[in-house]
């Protein structure tokens, strides 16, 4: 894979509003206070629908996964060679067909590109 986007891992930074999308930079020295430098990738606006918005929590947690996921996808779909039963059954051969082309059409939509 080529990485046009910053590396992983992302957290969710859930303890402040907006909610951040963050990437920790080690490489440079810690700033004043020892604290660590980061930084950030997006923001999740909190909802005002009066329940915690666990929507928008999530939202956040699954933008902070989006590197591992994609690699995961890109390793999973690297190693999809059909099994020997999906040559054999037409159904099992056809949902792992469509599988591939879902993981590809994903990788696309995250990429930029086409695979």
């Amino acid at each position: 894979m080529n990485t046009q986007h910053t590396p992983g891992p992302w957290e969710a930074q859930t303890n402040r509003s907006p909610l951040t999308i963050t990437h920790e930079l080690p490489h440079l020295p810690q700033a004043k206070g020892g604290h660590r430098q980061f930084r950030e990738i997006a923001e999740v606006y909190v909802s005002d629908k009066g329940d915690g918005a666990p929507e928008d929590f999530a939202n956040a947690r699954l933008i902070a996964a989006a590197p591992e996921l994609l690699a995961a996808l890109e390793n999973l779909l690297s190693r999809a060679a059909l099994p020997g039963p999906a040559r054999k059954n037409a159904v099992l051969r056809e949902r792992m067909i469509s599988a591939r082309e879902q993981a590809r059409a994903a990788i696309a939509k995250a990429t930029g590109g086409t695979q």
